[in-house]
């Protein structure tokens, strides 16, 4: 059975952290239980994220589709309906 969402913060902004190739791995040994990835970055350690922009985290979600294929959520400062158009690829 496939959960409907899992949570992953896929970058911690560490030298030793998280980063986008470890929870690529990570992600592939519960891959069948996953329905939908919500990717989000930081909030693990205190370390804030080097710049904070509209879409700043969507590139890592873009990246962990691209690939495991699953379905994603990102989110962080899309506010414009325009921005979320050209991140959907219309």
């Amino acid at each position: 059975m496939k959960a409907l969402e899992t949570c992953v913060s896929a970058e911690d902004y560490e030298p030793n952290g998280m980063h986008k190739e470890e929870m690529f791995r990570t992600i592939e040994l519960v891959k069948p239980y996953i329905g939908v990835l919500d990717v989000s970055t930081g909030g693990v350690v205190p370390t804030p994220p080097p710049a904070i922009y509209p879409g700043y985290q969507v590139k890592i979600a873009q990246w962990l589709k691209q690939k495991n294929g699953l379905s994603m959520v990102s989110f962080g400062l899309i506010t414009d309906p325009h921005h979320v158009e050209e991140i959907l690829g219309g």
